[in-house]
């Protein structure tokens, strides 16, 4: 019995948990999601890295010292962006392989990568793409801590 009521009948499949995981399953799908998502978030980042570096102040005229300001803030997300994607990739790659403790290196690595994409992007030195980023990893974050996920890294 629940603590909390509902209508639905607990046998109801249209209503039940699918996200159980099982010893011998293999990889469960929200790690392969997480996985994907990641891999997306690490090539955009790549990407936007490379724009980022090659770009260069595309204002109109400014004092010296602002343009300098910006081309190192934009060097500091570009740096962040391809050292996050690396790292990321093989975090990630080690949850799928079961290794226990990357779930942890990987938390703390797409809250530093988001941290960063943020901040680009409020000073304007990130494009658009830095949000896109930010919303992959938030979304892999979601299922690499999917119960299923959980039962497959112990």
């Amino acid at each position: 019995m629940s603590m909390f009521p509902t209508p639905f009948s607990p046998g109801d499949p249209n209503r039940s948990w699918r996200d159980d995981y099982a010893e011998g399953d293999g990889v469960p799908n929200s790690l392969t999601i997480a996985w994907v998502l990641t891999v997306g978030a690490a090539a955009l980042m790549l990407i936007s890295a490379i724009i980022m570096l090659t770009a260069g102040f595309q204002g109109g005229d400014a004092p010296l010292e602002v343009i300098a300001a910006f081309e190192r803030s934009q060097r500091v997300v570009a740096v962040s962006n391809i050292l996050g994607a690396v790292a990321l990739g093989w975090t990630v790659a080690a949850m799928r392989r079961g290794v226990r403790h990357s779930r942890r290196w990987y938390t703390a690595l797409s809250a530093l990568v988001i941290a960063v994409n943020v901040a680009g992007f409020v000073v304007t030195v990130a494009s658009f793409a830095a949000i896109v980023i930010v919303g992959l990893l938030a979304f892999a974050l979601v299922y690499a801590f999917r119960p299923s996920a959980t039962a497959y890294l112990r």
